[in-house]
């Protein structure tokens, strides 16, 4: 895990400004750009730069998450227990990949919450079923999922994650509204 981390960290981590959402400069020195964990996508971190948001296809890069659907996900990094999440995971939870895609995830500056997109359908159980995509608000704490608006569009957070912006329009995480 710290080599995947240190290769990201060393490609991409050499100044941060507050609510960064930076870009891989060099994936690694493998044929063709891809890592040793698979073709991965633009990562964003938090402001303190210790957790991290990446998108990966790789069906194994998360060994304690089970990947069912061969496709990009969404995957959480933190520095202080070196541990790796899968966020676009049923419920939350990050044991099971949803049956879809998630991707374009970002966090926010506080490193609390994450917003991405999928076009997953079993992501919230006995809930959203609906096709297409949606954006997700996962709560990094509380380890909670929840739809806050249609996709596909790039999804922006603020710094406490209190509003997400979605194609023009904003969500209230205190009053689950969008404007």
């Amino acid at each position: 895990m710290r080599g995947l981390i240190g290769l990201l960290t060393l490609s991409c981590l050499l100044s941060l400004p507050a609510q960064a959402a930076i870009t891989l400069a060099s994936k690694s020195a493998f044929p063709g750009g891809v890592s040793d964990q698979g073709p991965m996508a633009p990562l964003s971190v938090s402001s303190d730069g210790c957790r991290m948001v990446l998108s990966s296809q790789f069906p194994n890069f998360d060994p304690n998450a089970r990947d069912v659907n061969f496709t990009t996900d969404v995957y959480l990094y933190d520095c202080t227990s070196d541990s790796l999440r899968l966020v676009s995971s049923i419920d939350g939870a990050g044991a099971r990949s949803g049956n879809r895609q998630s991707e374009k995830g970002r966090i926010s500056a506080d490193g609390k919450w994450v917003v991405f997109q999928s076009d997953a359908t079993n992501l919230i159980t006995g809930g959203d079923t609906n096709p297409g995509f949606r954006i997700f608000l996962y709560d990094v704490e509380g380890r909670t999922l929840r739809v806050v608006g249609p996709g596909p569009v790039e999804a922006g957070i603020n710094a406490d994650g209190s509003v997400v912006l979605i194609g023009g329009k904003a969500y209230s995480r205190a009053t689950g509204q969008t404007r």
